[in-house]
């Protein structure tokens, strides 16, 4: 998510009542401001959209370590035939 910077001019009494509510939230002023006009769908989107993506980055991960096993169980059988070849010279 891209983000800028908003700068705007309060009193010292609005400013401090944004911080004593966020100070009461837990949150910064700036997290503050966003919950408050961040629409809840927009959220619920955004949450959505992030577990879709999960979902696609999981099912490309597991696709390349069951390639991965793949190849790694040629290599093995590979090897095992090559010792048996090399013990049966050695024989």
């Amino acid at each position: 998510m891209k983000t800028t910077r908003i700068e705007f001019v309060a009193t010292p009494e609005f400013k401090a009542t944004l911080h004593a509510q966020a100070a009461a939230a837990g949150t910064s002023v700036a997290e503050l401001i966003r919950r408050k006009f961040t629409p809840a769908g927009e959220e619920e989107a955004e949450l959505r959209a992030l577990i879709d993506e999960l979902k696609q980055a999981t099912a490309e991960a597991r696709a390349a370590l069951a390639q991965a096993s793949l190849q790694l169980e040629a290599v093995l059988t590979d090897l095992r035939a090559r010792h048996r070849s090399r013990d049966k010279l050695a024989a």
